[in-house]
């Protein structure tokens, strides 16, 4: 499918709820390697600069969200 195709894209990731102070921390990748650290990804901030928008967040766990992005064009 071609990339114009697509009107708009979503991007979820869960997020800690204090990881925002830290996002996009350059460490390695792995389960749960951002929450021992207190960082997560933003993918609106540097060095992504992404433009998004957050849909919603929803509780999945104490002190845990899932951040669903639209990523616009």
């Amino acid at each position: 499918m071609s990339a114009r195709l697509i009107r708009w894209r979503l991007s979820p990731s869960i997020i800690d709820v204090n990881a925002t102070e830290r996002p996009n921390l350059d460490i390695p990748h792995g389960y749960r390697t951002r929450f021992r650290v207190g960082s997560a990804v933003m993918i609106d901030r540097a060095p992504f600069g992404v433009k998004a928008e957050v849909l919603g967040d929803v509780p999945v766990a104490a002190g845990e969200f899932l951040r669903t992005w639209v990523v616009k064009r």
